[in-house]
Order: structure tokens, then sequence, then C-alpha cells
């Protein structure tokens, strides 16, 4: 038994998903009936939404921060 080509086609999923790439464009992609299929097996892939919130609040604090040391100067 292969399981190579069940393999490629999870790790090419999981990327697309990881890239950023519309659940609804990957579930199509893969063939499901739709995209909650495709969540229910691939949602490990999915960037936490949570990584991207710290990173935005890091850069909002130090424009904060920067704008605050210029006006008291």
């Amino acid at each position: 038994r292969s399981y190579v080509p069940q393999m490629m086609r999870h790790t090419h999923i999981s990327q697309l998903l990881s890239d950023g790439m519309a659940e609804t464009e990957v579930s199509q992609r893969a063939g499901h009936a739709n995209p909650a299929i495709t969540l229910s097996i691939y949602a490990h892939a999915i960037p936490k939404a949570d990584d991207k919130l710290v990173k935005m609040f890091g850069v909002q604090f130090e424009a904060a921060m920067e704008q605050a040391e210029n006006e008291s100067q």
C-alpha cells in the first residue's frame, strides 16, 4: 500500500491554508462538498488569529510610543 499520494494531498492542502488561502477556495480545490469538511480535517494548518493580533498590537504599540516620545520633545 502506498500512502504517498495521500500524504502529498494532505501536505498541499495544509500548506495552502497555512499560507492564508481562503478556506472556500481550498475546499473546492480539495473536492470537498463544503468548507466545513475541509476545516474539520485541516484546522491545524490555519494560522492562529491570536498570533496575528499580537503582531498587530506590537506594531500599534510601537507607533504609539514613538508618537508619545516625539510629542514630549
